[in-house]
């Protein structure tokens, strides 16, 4: 089917009506047996583009508004490939309420968690907070690396040894 919509549990599915399994039960499923494009386009004079919306609210009705809570998930982009039996999680990006809410102002972090090979072993890499840019933040054995035009350790940190190099691999602690 090109487009096909299940009453049973409101699912839309464009391309193919199988569902893909490995991944969450999606609302909206877009399968093809090439690549898939997703657009979103504006032909407008204008300095606006186009817009990809994540909305949350605590409300239990889609008319109620009621306030988020510090650390809710607001939005989530999931990567998953395929590992021969099914689709797994390789990457995702979640963006969080990053305190309490005021009146037209949530404080927002933007969070890049990876898996490191093992199942159900994801971890944040790093985190946009504020005015706060921190790599890192579960104390995790990750190293940290800056690449210059002819120097590959032009500023590297070895966080299970809890070192800092300049121009060089870390000997020492600074």
């Amino acid at each position: 089917a090109n487009f096909f919509w299940n009453d049973t549990d409101n699912r839309l599915f464009i391309g193919n009506n199988a569902t893909v399994t490995g991944t969450l039960n999606s609302q909206v499923q877009i399968t093809a047996l090439s690549s898939v494009y997703f657009s979103l386009n504006t032909f407008s004079a204008s300095t606006s583009g186009p817009v990809l919306v994540f909305n949350k609210s605590r409300g239990v009705t889609t008319t109620s508004f009621t306030i988020v809570n510090a650390n809710d998930i607001l939005g989530e982009l999931d990567f998953y490939g395929s590992d021969n039996t099914d689709f797994s999680l390789a990457a995702y990006i979640q963006v969080l309420a990053g305190g309490v809410p005021a009146a037209n102002d949530i404080p927002g972090i933007m969070s890049f968690i990876v898996n490191v090979g093992n199942p159900y072993s994801a971890r944040e890499i790093f985190r946009i907070a504020g005015s706060a840019f921190t790599i890192n933040e579960d104390s995790n054995d990750v190293d940290f690396r800056v690449e210059g035009a002819a120097d590959a350790n032009l500023f590297t940190l070895d966080a299970g040894l809890d070192q800092v190099g300049i121009g060089r691999v870390p000997a020492a602690k600074l």
